[in-house]
């Protein structure tokens, strides 16, 4: 066993390596995030890391210099093997665990109106048991709540039983927390009329499962606001950069799964933190993303998406117990994934055209929505049409050698002055990589020449 110290900006941290293993490998087994767009096959040259001492490495395949050049102490982590014990830098591309790239540490979006409630928090007054009223406690449940069918687990009633039983339930006045559906769900039962915060909510979890970005906001459906949110980067992402990578990824062992559904969980960790709340008194959920992303986060096989002719295991809309999706909400919280349309029209387009509602509109609208996987929808009330593509790589350059997202120093523009080549770089930096605008502004002045052809081939004469 090898152990190796993390170096980033604010922290540094030892790791263990197996015989054998390779630093990225560990690095995503310890909850770290290094940037491997390819997925770690040693094929986009962006898991560039700096080694002390330089000979601590191990041998080093001369295909690898293509992307490190000569320097000993230039490695890629999907490739460096270390012999005994050494330092990793990785120049701000390697993010400790529970710290990835949050950028929206609270705030509120524009909610539509109510409609029908997921889950309500009702005040009820339960008769109080005698030798004339032997009902038992679901039975006097039900008939408090006007709802003669609902069903309730053995946790919900365990919890009934104990707030009919407490002091604070005074004159039998109780809040259930109910489960709207058919039928209806008892969640848990609360002596808490004298608490005032813990009345608050209902509350509930929204997730945007993004291919780069994963996005979650905490909200109160009593009040029927964002009490917070957070954002980070995908803890996927060091699996591959697009859906395509990420599939090969999972068909071979690689626990997304596993990732994304800690990524989530932490998040429902922080937000509750961040409204004085618990976890558990979180009571429903919906995730949406890309249908990739849907799959690997519920554990479905995405395998057959990947090739002709496409074919998901789930589009339809269902609801599963946040318990064996891992997710430390209350006990029988459920979480609704809403359909999707394709294998590469997913769940968001559908939350996207609820929100907007252009689906009820007169005329034609059209709905973009610019991410790694890139989706646009054109119609209105008498009909949709929708379609998709990779946008990543435009915005991120993902197996482009030298190829970035939109960051200080990449190329934005190419262009031709009289006989010289300009090139401009974001925020006058020096260059250090070349964006999507610039790839593009490259690729015109190349066909404008006649050196590549329509179909992208580079002429060799």
């Amino acid at each position: 066993m090898v152990t190796i110290t993390l170096h980033t900006d604010t922290t540094s941290r030892t790791i263990d390596l197996s015989p054998g293993e390779t630093v990225l490998t560990a690095l995503r087994r310890n909850g770290w995030h290094l940037t491997a767009p390819c997925g770690g096959v040693g094929k986009c040259g962006k898991c560039i890391v700096r080694i002390d001492p330089a000979d601590s490495g191990g041998p080093r395949d001369p295909a690898e210099e293509r992307y490190t050049g000569s320097d000993p102490a230039i490695r890629l982590a999907c490739r460096l093997v270390p012999v005994r014990a050494l330092s990793v830098y990785a120049d701000g591309s390697l993010t400790p665990p529970a710290a990835a790239d949050t950028v929206a540490k609270g705030g509120s979006i524009e909610l539509p109106a109510p409609g029908v409630p997921v889950v309500i928090a009702e005040t009820i007054e339960v008769d109080p048991p005698s030798l004339q009223d032997q009902r038992s406690v679901l039975r006097r449940l039900r008939a408090a709540a006007g709802i003669g069918d609902l069903h309730a687990s053995v946790h919900a009633l365990t919890a009934a039983a104990d707030a009919l039983a407490s002091p604070a339930a005074a004159h039998g006045m109780v809040t259930a927390i109910i489960e709207a559906g058919t039928p209806p769900r008892l969640l848990t039962v609360r002596s808490d009329q004298g608490d005032h915060h813990a009345q608050a909510g209902p509350y509930a979890l929204a997730v945007d499962i993004g291919t780069t970005t994963v996005a979650a906001y905490l909200i109160d459906l009593g009040t029927h606001t964002v009490t917070a949110s957070r954002s980070e980067a995908n803890a996927q992402g060091s699996y591959g950069a697009d859906v395509i990578s990420r599939i090969a990824a999972y068909t071979t062992g690689a626990p997304l799964t596993q990732a994304i559904r800690r990524q989530i969980a932490s998040l429902a960790e922080a937000l509750a933190t961040d409204a004085g709340i618990a976890p558990t008194d979180v009571s429903a959920a919906s995730i949406v993303g890309n249908t990739t992303m849907i799959h690997l986060f519920t554990g479905l096989d995405p395998e057959p998406m990947s090739r002709a002719p496409f074919i998901p295991t789930l589009t339809e809309s269902v609801r599963i117990d946040a318990g064996s999706l891992e997710l430390p909400l209350m006990i029988g919280a459920g979480v609704r994934i809403p359909p999707g349309v394709s294998a590469y029209v997913g769940t968001d387009i559908t939350a996207d055209l609820v929100a907007c509602r252009m689906h009820h509109e007169e005329g034609v609208s059209l709905l973009v929505d610019i991410g790694t996987n890139g989706e646009i929808v054109l119609g209105g009330r008498k009909g949709l049409l929708a379609c998709s593509t990779a946008a990543g790589p435009a915005f991120e350059g993902a197996t482009i050698r030298h190829g970035s997202g939109g960051v200080a120093g990449a190329i934005n523009h190419v262009r031709r002055e009289d006989d010289r080549l300009v090139v401009q770089t974001i925020g006058g930096a020096a260059a250090r990589s070349i964006c999507g605008t610039g790839l593009m502004d490259a690729l015109a002045l190349l066909l404008d020449d006649g050196l590549v052809d329509d179909t992208g081939r580079i002429d060799p004469d």
